[in-house]
């Protein structure tokens, strides 16, 4: 389309004129090479062009691979969109659980809380290693791959990418134990620092993902997944 918007401008020029887009700094590359296009459809000879025309078509080559480069891993609002979209289908399926609190039962509820805590991790497990995306991530045509590129992403490496907050929740389960005994300054301490840990992983996530040429953040590293985009086809 580009090409068409300057052959239709420059087909109007002289010759003269033609030249000295070619050989002029000022303008783009696919200006010049249209230009040239022109210049040889008129009669000139297509050598007095061929190394500059040549060296055109590699920039212009390279620089739309650039793009389709930084496209492909171009993922961050994307993946901002998913994960509302996954928050809410899981609010969703918390809203639908807690309908069961009003069963007399103080260890269904205690199996329903516990349930409510691991069910945005069971989701994201089961969704990646079954389709490499979660609902929010088929909207936003993201998808989760192996770090090569070609393969999908397994169970397993689904399992890594939610490990450290699995990893937390464990702990905070086990800080709450600690709330049947009767040193509560060593629950507060032990909950401040699971906490502060889980902080602290979210921003490094987030500095890793806006940093990294690939926007791979830290559970991708460690799962060995990449994250990209997708045609709605995929």
């Amino acid at each position: 389309m580009e090409t068409n918007f300057f052959y239709n401008i420059y087909n109007k020029k002289s010759d003269e004129e033609l030249k000295q887009v070619v050989h002029s700094n000022g303008h783009t590359d696919d200006a010049k090479l249209c230009a040239v296009k022109i210049l040889v459809e008129r009669g000139h000879k297509e050598s007095e062009f061929s190394n500059l025309k040549h060296s055109l078509e590699e920039k212009i080559t390279l620089k739309r691979s650039e793009i389709n480069y930084r496209e492909r891993y171009d993922t961050g609002l994307s993946r901002f969109g998913a994960l509302v979209l996954d928050g809410i289908i899981i609010s969703v399926i918390g809203w639908f659980l807690k309908l069961f609190y009003v069963l007399d039962s103080v260890l269904l509820i205690a199996f329903i809380g516990i349930v409510e805590l691991i069910i945005p991790y069971a989701y994201s497990i089961v969704m990646h290693g079954c389709c490499g995306q979660t609902i929010g991530k088929m909207a936003a045509n993201v998808k989760v791959f192996d770090k090569s590129e070609e393969k999908a992403v397994s169970y397993k490496q689904a399992l890594y990418r939610e490990i450290v907050p699995l990893g937390l929740i464990g702990l905070l389960q086990i800080v709450s134990l600690f709330g049947l005994l009767d040193d509560t300054n060593f629950v507060l301490y032990l909950t401040f620092l699971v906490l502060s840990v889980s902080i602290v992983w979210s921003i490094m996530e987030i500095v890793t993902m806006l940093f990294d040429t690939k926007r791979r953040a830290l559970h991708d590293y460690i799962a060995g997944t990449v994250v990209l985009k997708v045609h709605s086809r995929n």
